[in-house]
């Protein structure tokens, strides 16, 4: 007996709920790398701070099959996030995705109805991990250590994924697009965090902006040295220190 495909309502149903229990599961891990309590010292295996490519890659498959996401969905999600890591968005198709996901384009249009949808998914998926650290770090934080905080959680994302953070954060620039818009939410997000006034929660916004530009610029990754982290804290700190 051949099985009816699913309609695409039902389809895109099920896209949203996989979507919405990787974040949580992302934001669960992400607090225990990045939160308060955490430790960016380079682990004694090797000299490198946070997780190796692959281990990051693969986390996401590992999430999945724990919350039963769709295995699929998970498989694109983690193809994407290689491919695009590695060569930028503009370099990679929805073909290099299948291949680097080892999935059909049948499988793939279940889920996505284009590349901008994996993007945007990806983009979902960091700005709300990265938020919700951030958020947590800073509510434990005294109004003289939230500027320290933010630095660390900002540092620390990119110390864990630069590669990728910067080929997704390319994207988002980009002025007029839903990645645009996701930026967006997640700078308000951000500056809302600090608890301060409109006019102060505007410049907080801008600040961290400039301090994710910084890191970009800086080419903070998981290979940085330890001296490459402490100036990029410290350089975020002064950006983001309430005045």
């Amino acid at each position: 007996m051949v099985a009816k495909p699913m309609p695409a309502r039902e389809r895109a149903r099920d896209a949203d709920a996989s979507l919405d229990r990787l974040k949580r599961a992302i934001e669960t891990l992400a607090r225990e790398h990045l939160g308060p309590g955490a430790s960016l010292a380079p682990r004694p295996s090797a000299p490198r701070f946070g997780l190796t490519r692959a281990r990051a890659l693969d986390l996401v498959l590992e999430l999945g099959a724990a919350l039963g996401a769709a295995p699929a969905y998970a498989r694109i999600l983690r193809g994407a996030a290689d491919v695009i890591g590695e060569r930028g968005v503009d370099a990679v198709s929805v073909d290099d995705i299948l291949g680097a996901a080892d999935v059909s384009r049948r499988t793939f249009y279940q889920f996505f109805a284009d590349r901008a949808a994996v993007v945007e998914a990806l983009l979902e998926l960091l700005f709300s991990a990265w938020a919700a650290v951030a958020e947590s770090a800073l509510r434990d934080a005294g109004k003289r250590e939230r500027g320290a905080q933010s630095a660390r959680v900002d540092v620390g994302a990119f110390a864990l994924a630069g590669w990728l953070a910067r080929a997704l954060l390319g994207e988002a620039l980009r002025p007029h697009t839903r990645a645009a818009e996701l930026l967006a939410a997640f700078l308000d997000r951000r500056a809302a965090a600090f608890d301060v006034g409109r006019g102060e929660a505007r410049r907080m916004r801008a600040r961290v902006l400039a301090g994710i530009a910084a890191l970009i610029a800086l080419d903070i990754g998981p290979e940085s040295s330890t001296k490459q982290i402490a100036e990029a804290e410290a350089l975020l700190h002064e950006l983001c220190e309430e005045r």
